[in-house]
């Protein structure tokens, strides 16, 4: 697996993780205390964090030809 596909798949899975936690704090039939929300809080921000250091690790070389399948592209040529 390539950076940029692991990336891509750490995005996706840690979506679906804070927005399924957060669904689960709204659905609940008791509202969430302040710890819990300052965790959940917390925990986005560490997401986010974890998120920047990976895109950062990103070279100009690893996009090149990132777009060489789009058909967009192909059409405009």
């Amino acid at each position: 697996m390539d950076d940029k596909t692991f990336i891509a798949k750490y995005v996706a899975e840690e979506s679906v993780r804070v927005k399924d936690r957060l669904k689960n704090m709204v659905q609940s039939d008791t509202p969430p205390t302040e710890e819990e929300k300052a965790a959940v809080m917390q925990d986005i921000e560490t997401t986010l964090k974890r998120l920047q250091s990976a895109l950062a690790s990103i070279t100009p070389e690893m996009l090149e030809g990132l777009d060489d399948d789009d058909p967009k592209e192909e059409s405009k040529q």
